[in-house]
Parts: structure tokens; C-alpha cells; sequence
């Protein structure tokens, strides 16, 4: 018996493939410019495909600085269209 289906394709704005050979390198290249964005402001660790955004807020207008950092991350991610719906924040 065949089988048949209707297939809807669409195209892709954003992100990289999972479960590809490529994947990791191209993810690497496309978060390459984070820390050189982010860094004035906010420390970042990158492993794997984690970021972590921090800042020591020591002095009364290091919460500010670190609020320019995540602004600047946020505008990061709205540029490159980042799916930012799995970050945490604590």
C-alpha cells in the first residue's frame, strides 16, 4: 500500500540544525562575537552551548553596569534571532 503525504515546507530564519556533523561548529561560529559584545559590561563563560552572564555587583552602580550588560546581551540575541526562551535567570 503507498503511502502518501502532504509535506509544508518553510523556511529557516534562524539557528542551526541539530544532530548534524556541522552543528557544534556552526553554533560556535554564530556565538563567536558574544564575549567581545558582552565583555565591557558582564563576565560570560561559554561551554558547550551554555552561556553564563555574570557580574560582581561590589560598588552602588555596579547594578547598572550590569543591567547595560544584559541589555546589550539582549540586543545581541534580537539581532542573531536567539531563542531565548530556555534561559534561566537566578
Amino acid at each position: 500500500m503507498a503511502f502518501t503525504q502532504s509535506r509544508h515546507w518553510a523556511d529557516v530564519l534562524s539557528g542551526i540544525p541539530q544532530g548534524t556533523i556541522l552543528g557544534p561548529i556552526l553554533f560556535i561560529i554564530y556565538i563567536n562575537d558574544l564575549p567581545d559584545v558582552c565583555k565591557q559590561f558582564i563576565n560570560i563563560y561559554l561551554f558547550a552551548d551554555d552561556a553564563k552572564l555574570y557580574k560582581h555587583v561590589i560598588t552602588d552602580d555596579g547594578h547598572q553596569v550590569l543591567e547595560k550588560g544584559l541589555n546589550t546581551f539582549q540586543e545581541w540575541s534580537d539581532r542573531w534571532l536567539l531563542n531565548i526562551n530556555k534561559c534561566k535567570i537566578r
